[in-house]
């Protein structure tokens, strides 16, 4: 059971934005196993209907993304110098973010995906660590690189 704002939830199906959604929530547009919504609710996508004007929203589906990064591309959702970014590159995937990031004047692999929480937590700056076993030292380590290790998303991938 995954609950979640019903906002987020529309805004995951690619219904609308969580602004846009807030506005048809407070409007009585939406509803809930035939109840009317109200603004806050938390749903499970999943096992809760949902509707929006009648139609029944489909919850969102994980997705993840390879991309091969071309030179000259921002790894940014928009770019204030008009330069060219990845999600030119795309198809339109609602609550598509990367993993991670490389140079504009970088190519390489470029992962991609719909779950917020895995792409935050595959590229943390710091990571808990465990000391050796019989060793007293625990703490926190830095990753060498700002790219996850296929170790770290492997847990995630594999879902």
């Amino acid at each position: 059971m995954t609950l979640m704002r019903l906002q987020r939830a529309l805004a995951r199906a690619g219904v609308t934005s969580r602004r846009k959604a807030e506005e048809l929530i407070r409007a009585g547009r939406v509803k809930v196993d035939g109840a009317v919504a109200v603004l806050g609710q938390s749903v499970d996508a999943e096992r809760q209907r949902v509707t929006v004007d009648g139609r029944v929203v489909r919850p969102a589906r994980t997705v993840w993304l390879a991309l091969n990064k071309p030179i000259g591309y921002v790894v940014s959702r928009g770019d204030p110098e008009g330069r060219p970014t990845v999600f030119h590159l795309l198809p339109k995937v609602p609550g598509l973010t990367y993993v991670g990031r490389l140079d504009v004047m970088t190519s390489g692999l470029l992962l991609l995906t719909t779950d917020g929480a895995a792409a935050h937590g595959s590229c943390t700056r710091a990571l808990p660590c465990r000391a050796p076993t019989g060793s007293a030292r625990t703490g926190w380590r830095r990753p060498r690189c700002s790219t996850p290790s296929p170790a770290a998303l492997s847990w995630t991938i594999g879902r």
